[in-house]
């Protein structure tokens, strides 16, 4: 009995780690994608402000 009480007080810590570092790795990969996202709409208003010169602002930018 006394290892298999071991056994399950380190197998329950590793199932939270797991869980956590999983939720983690989500979360990151989701905030990098709205960030790309963000940081590729802005070089495209940039882009467009530049090609347009003296021309009025189009938003959202044209594909």
């Amino acid at each position: 009995m006394g290892s298999g009480f071991i056994s399950f007080f380190g197998f329950i810590p590793l199932m939270i780690y797991m869980v956590v570092f999983v939720l983690g790795v989500y979360v990151s990969i989701l905030v990098i994608r709205a960030l790309h996202r963000a940081i590729r709409w802005q070089d495209l208003s940039i882009w467009e402000k530049q090609s347009r010169m003296g021309q009025p602002p189009v938003y959202p930018p044209e594909r």
